[in-house]
Protein backbone atom coordinates (compact mmCIF):
# COMPACT_ATOMS: atom_id res chain seq x y z
CA UNK A 1 0.00 0.00 0.00
CA UNK A 2 3.09 2.26 0.51
CA UNK A 3 4.01 1.89 -2.68
CA UNK A 4 0.94 3.23 -4.27
CA UNK A 5 1.33 6.53 -2.27
CA UNK A 6 4.98 6.86 -3.48
CA UNK A 7 4.35 6.72 -6.97
CA UNK A 8 1.97 9.59 -7.33
CA UNK A 9 3.95 12.00 -5.50
CA UNK A 10 7.01 10.37 -7.55
CA UNK A 11 4.76 11.56 -10.95
CA UNK A 12 4.17 14.85 -9.45
CA UNK A 13 8.12 15.99 -8.83
CA UNK A 14 9.10 14.47 -12.47
CA UNK A 15 7.43 17.90 -14.02
CA UNK A 16 9.19 20.30 -10.98
CA UNK A 17 12.45 18.60 -12.58
CA UNK A 18 11.92 18.86 -15.84
CA UNK A 19 11.18 22.60 -15.69
CA UNK A 20 14.04 23.21 -13.67
CA UNK A 21 15.97 21.68 -15.88
CA UNK A 22 14.54 23.74 -18.83
CA UNK A 23 14.88 26.54 -16.72
CA UNK A 24 18.78 25.75 -15.98
CA UNK A 25 19.43 25.11 -19.91
CA UNK A 26 18.10 28.89 -20.71
CA UNK A 27 20.32 30.48 -18.20
CA UNK A 28 22.94 28.68 -20.00
CA UNK A 29 21.98 29.84 -23.21
CA UNK A 30 21.32 33.13 -21.99
CA UNK A 31 24.84 33.44 -20.44
CA UNK A 32 26.83 31.86 -23.32
CA UNK A 33 24.58 34.44 -25.67
CA UNK A 34 25.83 36.97 -23.49
CA UNK A 35 29.38 35.67 -23.67
CA UNK A 36 29.34 35.87 -27.31
CA UNK A 37 27.94 39.32 -27.96
CA UNK A 38 30.43 40.30 -25.25
CA UNK A 39 33.26 39.45 -27.03
CA UNK A 40 31.51 40.73 -30.64
CA UNK A 41 31.58 44.08 -29.00
CA UNK A 42 35.23 43.77 -27.90
CA UNK A 43 36.28 42.69 -31.24
CA UNK A 44 34.28 45.80 -32.81
CA UNK A 45 35.62 47.94 -30.51
CA UNK A 46 39.29 46.64 -30.51
CA UNK A 47 41.12 49.76 -32.29
CA UNK A 48 39.66 52.14 -30.03
CA UNK A 49 40.88 51.06 -26.29
CA UNK A 50 43.92 53.69 -26.35
CA UNK A 51 41.33 56.41 -26.72
CA UNK A 52 38.45 55.20 -24.15
CA UNK A 53 37.92 57.28 -21.04
CA UNK A 54 36.97 53.73 -19.15
CA UNK A 55 40.29 52.81 -17.25
CA UNK A 56 39.33 49.28 -17.57
CA UNK A 57 39.56 49.48 -21.19
CA UNK A 58 42.86 50.95 -21.40
CA UNK A 59 44.60 48.83 -18.59
CA UNK A 60 43.00 45.62 -19.96
CA UNK A 61 43.76 46.84 -24.06
CA UNK A 62 40.76 45.95 -24.90
CA UNK A 63 37.18 47.25 -24.81
CA UNK A 64 36.09 46.56 -21.01
CA UNK A 65 32.46 47.51 -21.64
CA UNK A 66 30.15 44.83 -19.44
CA UNK A 67 27.27 46.60 -20.54
CA UNK A 68 27.57 45.92 -23.96
CA UNK A 69 27.55 49.63 -24.98
CA UNK A 70 31.45 50.89 -25.16
CA UNK A 71 31.57 54.63 -24.14
CA UNK A 72 33.81 55.59 -26.56
CA UNK A 73 31.78 54.72 -29.93
CA UNK A 74 33.32 55.87 -33.45
CA UNK A 75 31.91 58.41 -35.08
CA UNK A 76 29.96 58.08 -38.29
CA UNK A 77 32.27 59.03 -41.42
CA UNK A 78 30.94 62.03 -43.06
CA UNK A 79 32.11 62.43 -46.77
CA UNK A 80 32.04 65.59 -49.14
CA UNK A 81 30.24 65.52 -51.84
CA UNK A 82 33.30 65.32 -54.03
CA UNK A 83 34.17 61.90 -51.83
CA UNK A 84 30.51 60.75 -52.33
CA UNK A 85 30.56 61.20 -56.00
CA UNK A 86 33.64 59.59 -56.30
CA UNK A 87 32.63 56.45 -54.47
CA UNK A 88 29.62 55.75 -56.27
CA UNK A 89 31.40 56.46 -59.62
CA UNK A 90 34.24 53.70 -58.52
CA UNK A 91 31.45 51.49 -57.33
CA UNK A 92 29.41 51.62 -60.44
CA UNK A 93 32.59 51.25 -62.58
CA UNK A 94 33.61 48.36 -60.92
CA UNK A 95 30.24 46.89 -61.41
CA UNK A 96 30.30 47.36 -64.79
CA UNK A 97 33.26 45.52 -65.18
CA UNK A 98 32.39 43.01 -63.39
CA UNK A 99 29.29 42.29 -65.20
CA UNK A 100 31.28 42.36 -68.38
CA UNK A 101 33.53 39.56 -66.64
CA UNK A 102 29.86 37.39 -65.49
CA UNK A 103 28.96 37.88 -69.23
CA UNK A 104 32.38 36.91 -71.32
CA UNK A 105 32.36 33.58 -68.48
CA UNK A 106 28.66 32.70 -69.73
CA UNK A 107 29.78 33.40 -73.78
Amino acid sequence: MSERKDKPAAKARAPRAAEAEDEYDARILEELRYDVTQKLVRFAHRNQWPACPRRACRRSRQCAATDLICANPRAPRVLTAEEDAAMRARLLRDLRRRLAEVEREAG
